[in-house]
């Protein structure tokens, strides 16, 4: 088996790099088990954690409670707080948390055998709370959990971003699969919108593509026709896999320079993606972002489409909740990862020369 602990990343955030046909074997069996003495799972020790979460109502704990067990490679018991109790609110202050779930131990924890490698690679930190030491796991080591909701986020009812590197193939399959279910559900007030993984980097320059100076300019071309052109953007997408830029534009009656006199305006608006793809560490395509709350992760042998699907059936609920003045539940979703990444299919597509 082959893995490796990164650097931190620029948000402070450890990053383990796997094999992807080894992850779902380290989620199974639990990630530390391989990295510790051979006997521990023999011992089985049970550790108890506090959950708050943005409802205690439905599986997405037990989802999350099987995700902690992967990660400490041993069982758990756990008791949820539901982020509307006055005790929910007191912890997520005392934590400065600022996104959910919150995953909090006691200091029992550090009886856990993994629990000193844990600490070491800041995947668990500590705080004081009533003269007692509590470890909770630090933010996006989360991204072991089924989805995170982002606290203090204004919500954007019936929003589906879907955070799109440059040429991943899933992204049009996943907008196309929106656009039908929004065909088919007129009433629900869904809304699709590509949102584009990039980085600010000032020393460079500002804005940079991870794939370089040309999809950068087919980032700025895009984020203009979505924003001043949504009900040709589809079009645009389907075109471009069979011909330049000029040539899609042109079928579309788009005089290019039109688009291009709007680069400063296309800046500002992959600066707001940038910001969100450094503080939540987003490097998989497709990512979702349901009502600008919810982040939604995709993991190997977990794809787009079972994300994709979840979501729609989640927001198809949420919608006939709010129709009869009931509190929604949050969406499942797949478990966090990657569908696909530099290293994957997303780098494998060909673009037509633009000559």
């Amino acid at each position: 088996m082959y893995f490796k602990w990164t650097e931190k990343n620029s948000s402070g955030i450890l990053r383990l790099s796997i094999m992807p046909t080894q992850l779902r074997t380290l989620l199974t069996f639990g990630l530390l088990s391989t990295l510790l003495t051979p006997g521990v799972l023999a011992q089985e020790p049970s550790a108890h954690f506090t959950l708050v979460d943005p409802t205690c109502a439905n599986n997405r704990q037990k989802n999350t409670q099987i995700s902690v067990e992967a990660w400490l490679g041993t069982p758990t018991t756990f008791d949820c707080i539901s982020v509307n109790e006055p005790e929910a609110q007191r912890l997520i202050e005392k934590t400065a948390a600022t996104l959910l779930p919150l995953v909090i131990f006691d200091s029992r924890i550090e009886d856990h055998p993994a629990f000193a490698e844990l600490s070491r690679r800041y995947w668990m930190t500590s705080f004081y709370d009533k003269e007692q030491r509590y470890w909770r796991v630090s933010e996006l080591s989360l991204a072991i959990t089924p989805g995170l909701f982002l606290l203090n986020r204004e919500r954007k009812p019936g929003e589906i971003a879907i955070f799109s590197m440059f040429n991943c193939p899933y992204v049009p399959m996943a907008r196309k699969k929106i656009n039908e279910y929004i065909k088919h559900n007129p009433n629900a007030g869904f809304s699709v919108k590509t949102r584009f993984i990039v980085t600010n980097i000032p020393s460079m320059g500002g804005i940079i593509s991870p794939f370089g100076p040309e999809a950068l300019e087919e980032d700025l071309r895009q984020v203009i026709l979505q924003e001043d052109y949504p009900e040709l953007y589809p079009e645009y997408l389907e075109l471009r896999k069979e011909h330049s830029f000029k040539k899609a534009l042109a079928k579309l009656d788009i005089k290019p320079k039109k688009i291009d006199r709007q680069k400063d305006r296309a800046l500002e608006l992959l600066a707001k993606d940038a910001r969100d793809v450094k503080r939540f560490d987003i490097t998989g395509s497709p990512t979702f972002m349901w009502e600008n709350q919810y982040l939604i992760y995709v993991i190997e042998g977990l794809g787009y489409q079972d994300a994709l699907s979840g979501l729609l059936l989640d927001a198809r609920a949420r919608a006939r909740c709010e129709e009869e003045g009931m509190d929604p539940m949050p969406p499942e979703s797949a478990a966090p990862g990657t569908g696909c990444s530099p290293c994957t299919s997303c780098v494998g597509g060909t673009v037509p020369s633009d000559s």
